[in-house]
């Protein structure tokens, strides 16, 4: 079974491609495929993420409330379908130390691999923002589902949607109370955009410059509507723990209650 990273049903608010068409994995060499399976049951769900160096992968901290080391997590790049490409297992997780599993604040994570990522044509680092963007067009690509109603339909391959995005000013018009280090995108009635299964997608501009991922809509307010984390406003936290993740082998998780962090050794 296949679920969703996040989902807050108590007041519309879900982590968040529908209608999207079909990518090609040379547009999207960076996209990530990130499957969470719990090895006692038939649970799992998706996420996607980035290339950050051949043994890191950056995606949205929500992706990983419920693991502990009773998880299996795998890895896949290369090849838009889900099932090919080249498979690895996550085998540390660093989660933002103030991520607030509840206000969705700093909703931000990194994976080391086992082995390092072989580059090729068809995977690529990814390029982070080091400055923030005010407005304008960006691609995001993901395996979250395809269609939402009257059922959800779930997708083998990757799909792409353009994605208009917004300055903070603009966004806080929508969404009066945003969190510092995100912004928004899409459009209020749009009918293609991210949804389940694409928390932790890596909104792209030219040149594989990557400027969010996908962390939550709010429902009530708009279905199309996304909030994404901004990554040059975590430029540095990302760039400083990608060098200890390469090398570590542990999940390094905030507690749900925000209150500490604990490791959890593989």
């Amino acid at each position: 079974m296949l679920n969703i990273a996040r989902v807050w049903s108590d007041d519309g608010m879900e982590g968040r491609v529908v209608h999207g068409r079909l990518a090609r994995i040379q547009r999207h060499p960076h996209s990530v495929y990130l499957f969470m399976h719990e090895v006692a049951s038939f649970f799992g769900f998706v996420c996607g993420g980035s290339i950050v160096n051949q043994r890191v992968i950056l995606t949205a901290a929500h992706c990983f409330e419920t693991v502990t080391n009773k998880w299996n997590i795998t890895a896949t790049v290369g090849s838009t379908h889900m099932d090919k490409g080249h498979k690895f297992s996550v085998n540390s997780i660093k989660v933002h130390p103030k991520y607030d599993t509840f206000k969705v604040r700093n909703d931000i994570a990194l994976a080391g691999l086992d082995k390092p990522i072989v580059f090729g044509l068809k995977t690529k680092r990814i390029v982070l923002a080091r400055q923030r963007r005010s407005e304008g067009m960006a691609i995001l690509a993901g395996w979250g589902v395809v269609k939402e109603f009257p059922c959800h339909r779930n997708s083998k391959y990757l799909h792409e949607v353009p994605v208009p995005f917004m300055s903070r000013e603009s966004c806080k018009k929508i969404y009066e109370q945003m969190n510092k280090g995100t912004f928004c995108g899409g459009k209020m009635r749009a009918t293609s955009h991210p949804s389940v299964g694409d928390s932790g997608s890596p909104l792209v501009v030219k040149n594989y410059i990557q400027i969010g991922l996908v962390s939550y809509k709010n429902n009530h307010i708009s279905r199309s509507m996304i909030i994404y984390t901004d990554v040059p406003y975590f430029y540095d936290w990302i760039t400083e723990n990608a060098k200890s993740v390469y090398c570590k082998k542990n999940y390094d998780l905030p507690n749900l209650n925000n209150t500490s962090s604990y490791d959890v050794t593989l």
